[in-house]
């Protein structure tokens, strides 16, 4: 560039720093067409179209710069963030693939990482960052970045360390001491876990996701609520409108099954004329159906295309016996989500109170169901004496009091450690001796999708449910691909005549008129693994023997 074009780039530069994209452009386009060999002037033109919502202007400008100076990550990089951000993923990972194999750069390696994360492939992204962040120790946001994807995985010791890592390098925000405490949660270390949340309290004393990980630990290791919400008390009372932690409160009183107390904390603030869209649909949730859909119009009223409003009202429409009126709501809210999995479930809901025959399809419970015994694992004799040394590992894991907040349980525990990260030999054997008939149930829904190649798989989660004499899941659904239940160790009354503590499908979470019951049960057995598509309602028969029904269950995802 000649002093000239230099002089106009600089301004150029400075529009951009002052907001103001379109005055930029204006210098940059004949700048470009006068040095057009010049990466800096594609790079400030790429920005610059960004800033004015001109994606296809950006693209092309920053497509100039990584052919212009294909040595360095810039143009790369911004390349495909922006492909990510318009959901064309795919097209970015195929982009760096060849770059990437050419030479590990650490930036793009963090960027490759940040693509999988919007393509939901979460090992992929931990994989990427933790590369770039051993290439370039020190850098916070990569840090951050890697425990976020950690955690999503519950990998709890890299979790840890990356957020540990990230606060060192100088990123003090609340999220890091999130991610700290849910990496040491998640490897059963429940006191560092406390009081790394009660820690976070102090430095951020209304932050709703510490208030929410601290109320959900001690309720789950005391059975209290009062000790669980004191927390939040002390907030909302010198503070009493916060929304987000008043519908925090009834949510622990919810799953401390006080729905009354629940609605009683939400009637108040439901009743103000100026009362947030949250707190509304979190009433009408707790409310009768008609009052219910009267809160939730008023949320959407205060708030239109909110999600949250859209799902409330569909479910107090179905509990007033109004399919129709609530098919209106479910058509909104999948608009708005269209990969929602709560809303594709209340759509299945509406089709089956409407006799809509696709339902059938969804709900095709011999095509889509399996249940298989797993042989028994190398190094034991039987499966019996298998599943004794897997009942005793895996109880010495239920350090808990209560069933957890958010969880399906109800009148049992729920183990925090993630069990694939367990060292203990029968676990570990578990998680082998599960890949047969998981690979079998796969083949038989490739089968029915018309799938030559076998799907690519993975075991996402994994816990282990105890449930007390009395206890049960409430009917629910997953957010996955394949769900599961194995089961370890079950009551005599289980495995005897009648349906108690029986696996059943079809009968729904949520109240609807006319009631809808349970469709397809599968009976327990010791050793039998059951799968199925994680959208379907499913639940337990309730039973009151006196012995434990002790069970494992994993969500399988496609890779």
């Amino acid at each position: 560039m000649n002093l000239d074009q230099k002089r106009g780039f600089e301004r150029a530069e400075g529009r951009l720093r002052a907001g103001a994209p379109g005055e930029a452009l204006a210098i940059l386009r004949p700048l470009a067409a006068a040095v057009p060999d010049n990466p800096a002037i594609w790079w400030a033109l790429g920005n610059a179209y960004g800033m004015a919502g001109d994606a296809g202007g950006a693209e092309a400008a920053f497509r100039q710069v990584a052919r212009l100076d294909p040595e360095r990550p810039n143009g790369w990089a911004a390349l495909a963030d922006l492909l990510a951000s318009l959901d064309r993923g795919e097209e970015a990972i195929a982009m760096l693939e060849p770059v990437l194999a050419a030479r590990r750069d650490p930036r793009l390696l963090a960027t490759r990482g940040r693509v999988w994360r919007t393509l939901g492939r979460m090992e992929a992204a931990a994989d990427d960052f933790a590369e770039a962040a051993r290439a370039t120790p020190g850098v916070a946001g990569l840090e951050y970045d890697l425990a976020m994807a950690a955690g999503s995985l519950n990998r709890g010791p890299e979790t840890e360390g990356a957020a540990r890592r990230a606060l060192a390098a100088g990123l003090r925000r609340p999220e890091v001491q999130l991610l700290i405490g849910h990496g040491q949660r998640v490897q059963g270390r429940l006191d560092a876990a406390e009081a790394t949340f009660r820690e976070g309290l102090a430095h951020w004393p209304d932050h709703e996701g510490l208030h929410r990980e601290l109320g959900y630990l001690v309720w789950a290791r005391t059975g209290d609520v009062g000790a669980a919400t004191a927390a939040i008390d002390a907030v909302l009372a010198r503070s009493p409108g916060q929304p987000g932690l008043l519908v925090l409160k009834a949510r622990l009183l919810e799953y401390a099954q006080q729905p009354e107390a629940a609605a009683a904390v939400l009637a108040g603030p439901a009743a103000r004329p100026d009362a947030p869209s949250l707190v509304l649909s979190a009433a009408a949730r707790l409310a009768p159906p008609r009052e219910g859909a009267d809160l939730a119009r008023r949320a959407l009223a205060a708030q239109p295309d909110d999600p949250f409003a859209l799902s409330a009202l569909a479910e107090a429409l179905l509990a007033d016996g109004r399919p129709d009126e609530a098919r209106d709501a479910v058509e909104q809210l999948l608009a708005l989500a269209p990969e929602d999995e709560h809303g594709r479930s209340l759509q299945r809901l509406v089709w089956r109170l409407t006799d809509d025959l696709r339902y059938r399809d969804a709900y095709d419970y011999p095509g889509l169901v399996s249940t298989r015994r797993i042989d028994t694992p190398p190094g034991w004799p039987s499966l019996e004496a298998y599943l004794a040394d897997l009942a005793a590992a895996l109880r010495g894991l239920h350090d808990g009091k209560a069933h957890p907040v958010g969880q399906s349980l109800r009148g049992g525990t729920q183990t925090n450690k993630t069990l694939s990260e367990s060292d203990e030999p029968a676990i570990r054997a578990f998680f082998q001796a599960v890949q047969a008939p998981i690979a079998a149930h796969v083949a038989m829904l490739d089968a029915r999708e018309g799938r030559t190649a076998a799907t690519p798989h993975r075991i996402a989660r994994s816990w282990s449910v105890r449930l007390s004499p009395g206890g049960r899941h409430v009917d629910h659904m997953h957010k996955a691909w394949i769900s599961s239940a194995f089961y370890v160790a079950l009551p005599a009354e289980v495995e005897a005549g009648g349906r108690a503590g029986w696996l059943r499908f079809g009968k729904p979470g949520i109240a609807t008129s006319p009631p809808v019951e349970a469709e397809h049960w599968v009976k327990p057995e010791p050793g039998l693994l059951a799968l199925f598509p994680a959208y379907m309602w499913h639940g337990t028969e309730p039973f009151e023997a006196g012995e434990e029904r002790l069970t494992i269950a994993f969500d399988v995802d496609p890779l």
